[in-house]
């Protein structure tokens, strides 16, 4: 399952710059403890966004003019980060689990509505 899913994720990630949800499945299907999950998504996802901004810049899809908007982005994304480190370290791995599966829920909710709302 990993090389498909490296085959999906990548595919779906080229044309949409959204390539979490079979990479998100697939970690699911690890089963993986909770600080191992966060590890191992947060490479994935470093990794995605490196290869998403290469190809934006080098294919013309953004300039460096533009760089100083995404930039300011990192400010809110940081404080997530700071958040989510707090409330991670709060749940024990059951109930950490049942909060991803329920994010995997309404990221799945989330996109069946704009898709066919």
């Amino acid at each position: 399952p990993g090389p498909g899913s490296g085959v999906a994720t990548g595919l779906l990630g080229g044309f949409t710059g959204i390539y979490g949800p079979p990479l998100m499945l697939y970690l699911a299907s690890l089963r993986l403890k909770k600080s191992e999950f966060v590890v191992a998504i947060s490479q994935f996802f470093v990794a995605g966004n490196i290869g998403l901004t290469v190809g934006l810049y080098a294919f013309g899809g953004a300039g460096l003019d533009e760089l100083p908007l995404p930039a300011a982005a990192t400010v809110p994304t940081y404080a997530g980060l700071w958040l989510g480190q707090r409330v991670h370290a709060r749940l024990d791995e059951s109930r950490f689990t049942a909060v991803l599966y329920f994010v995997y829920l309404a990221t799945g909710t989330s996109f069946l509505i704009r898709a066919f709302g």
